[in-house]
């Protein structure tokens, strides 16, 4: 018999409305409203990282599918996921991009004030993910 081995992540992904599954994985005030919650990658430096994306009415998170594994100074191994976490105000730039050698393959690219870099893919529909962080850093302003 095969056995099922997912990670917790995974099933929480599955089981959990994705509002319940936002909430347990981030610090939230109780005004903080969730606008929409997206499956994509983030690129990072190891490759796509495969998870959602939840915009909401304060920020722009990203919670990885899979756990990262790292080792302890005792060997031992942790696990955890992969997480990010950016409040509008702090978003400088946003922007759908192209590849150029797959152009349905479609980025969204967010720019940080400090110029720091993240980098959506693997969206379904990567404008529907735009439309909803312009709404939220506007309502913002």
């Amino acid at each position: 018999m095969k056995r099922n081995r997912k990670s917790i992540s995974e099933r929480i992904f599955q089981t959990e409305s994705v509002e319940s599954f936002f909430r347990i994985s981030f610090n939230f005030n109780k005004e903080e409203r969730l606008l929409g919650a997206y499956k994509c990658s983030l690129f990072t430096t190891a490759g796509p990282n495969k998870g959602r994306v939840f915009i909401t009415s304060e920020r722009i998170t990203f919670h990885s599918k899979k756990f990262l594994k790292l080792s302890t100074v005792n060997g031992e191994v942790a696990k955890f996921p992969y997480k990010v976490s950016v409040p509008l105000g702090k978003i400088k730039k946003t922007a759908i991009s192209a590849n150029l050698n797959k152009p349905d393959e479609k980025f969204l690219q967010i720019v940080t004030v400090d110029d720091f870099e993240f980098w959506f893919m693997n969206f379904g529909n990567c404008q529907r993910p735009l439309v909803s962080l312009h709404l939220a850093i506007s309502e913002q302003r």
